[in-house]
C-alpha cells in the first residue's frame, strides 16, 4: 500500500498505558479504565462528527454516523457505572489515578489531540475521508490495547463484557477500514494501468485489482489485531486474578 494510505502508526505510548493498567487492580483499575477510555470515545466521537462535516464517502460516513451511536452508548453506559459503583464523575476518576498513570496518559493524550488538530485543519474532501480513517484505526488500535487488562481483570463482569464487546466492534471496524484504504489503493492502480476508456466505465482492471487487495486488507487486518494481542499478553504476562 502506498505510504500515503498507510493507517498512520499506533503511538508507542498506547503499550506503556497498557503496561500501567497491568499492574493495577480491582477500584484502581476500574476507575483508571473508565477515567481514561470514556475521554478516549470522546476524541472518536469528534473526529466522526468532523468526518460527517467534511467527508465526502458514503461508507466512511456511514461509519461515523455508528461510531457517533456507538461511543454515545458507551459513555453514559461507563459514566453510570462509575458514578454506581464508585460516586465519581469521569474527571475525579482521572484527578485520583496515580502520578505513574498520569505519566503515562498525559503523552499518549497529547499525541491524540495533535493527531485530530490536524484532521481539523483538512478541508472537505476525499483527502479527508482518507486522514480520518487512518486515524481512526490507531485509535481503535490504543483502545484495544487499553482493554486488555479490564477485559480479563475488572471486578464488574458487566464491565469485562462490556470491554469486550467493544474489542470486538473495534477490530471489525479496523478490518473495514482497511479494506476501504486498500479498495482507494486499487482503484489509484486501476486509473493508472488500465487501457483508455476502462478506467471511465469501471470495467476492465480496476475490479480484478480492488476484489483481491479487499480480502487481503481484511485478513491482514485480522492477523494484525491476533498477533497484537499475543505479543502484549506475552509482554505483559497473563495477570488474571
Amino acid at each position: 500500500m502506498s505510504t500515503d494510505l498507510q493507517p498512520l502508526a499506533t503511538p508507542p505510548m498506547a503499550y506503556e498505558f497498557g503496561a500501567a493498567l497491568a499492574k493495577l487492580k480491582g477500584r484502581d483499575l476500574e476507575t483508571t479504565f473508565l477515567g481514561e477510555i470514556i475521554r478516549h470515545h470522546k476524541m472518536a466521537m469528534e473526529m466522526a462528527h468532523m468526518e460527517l462535516e467534511r467527508g465526502v464517502s458514503p461508507a466512511i460516513r456511514s461509519h461515523a454516523q455508528d461510531i457517533i451511536a456507538e461511543h454515545e452508548h458507551r459513555i453514559e453506559q461507563f459514566t453510570r457505572w462509575l458514578r454506581q459503583w464508585y460516586g465519581l464523575t469521569p474527571d475525579q476518576a482521572m484527578e485520583q489515578a496515580s502520578a505513574m498513570v498520569h505519566g503515562q496518559m498525559a503523552p499518549m493524550d497529547s499525541e491524540m489531540r495533535h493527531r485530530m488538530e490536524q484532521l481539523g485543519a483538512m478541508p472537505k474532501g476525499k483527502a479527508f475521508d482518507i486522514a480520518f480513517v487512518q486515524r481512526m484505526i490507531a485509535h481503535y488500535a490504543c483502545a484495544i490495547i487499553e482493554s486488555l487488562e479490564p477485559q480479563d481483570r475488572a471486578a464488574h463482569a458487566r464491565l469485562r463484557e462490556a470491554v469486550a464487546a467493544g474489542v470486538i466492534s473495534q477490530t471489525k471496524q479496523i478490518a473495514d477500514f482497511r479494506t476501504w484504504l486498500s479498495d482507494q489503493e486499487g482503484m489509484r492502480e486501476s486509473m493508472m494501468t488500465a487501457p483508455r476508456g476502462a478506467a471511465a466505465t469501471g470495467d476492465g482492471a480496476s475490479h480484478a485489482t480492488m476484489v483481491p487487495l479487499a480480502a487481503g486488507g481484511a485478513l491482514l487486518a485480522a492477523a494484525s489485531a491476533y498477533v497484537g494481542v499475543v505479543s502484549l499478553r506475552r509482554r505483559f504476562g497473563d495477570r488474571r486474578s
